[in-house]
């Protein structure tokens, strides 16, 4: 789905800290692993969806 609607649209956040679940930091960082080892995504997609979507989204 990510790759019908292109990285500049999406945000990925997480639902990570319960107790069955790992840390927050460390589910996002095993889910930017994983789009980047397997998902066919650049580190430049990956930061654009985790960090700079994010941070436009709360300037507007």
């Amino acid at each position: 789905m990510i790759h019908t609607t292109g990285a500049a649209n999406v945000i990925i956040s997480g639902d990570m800290g319960q107790i069955t679940s790992p840390s927050p930091t460390d589910g996002l960082q095993n889910f930017a692993a994983h789009l980047l080892r397997d998902g066919g995504f650049s580190e430049q997609q990956v930061r654009l969806m985790l960090s700079e979507n994010p941070q436009n989204l709360l300037q507007h």
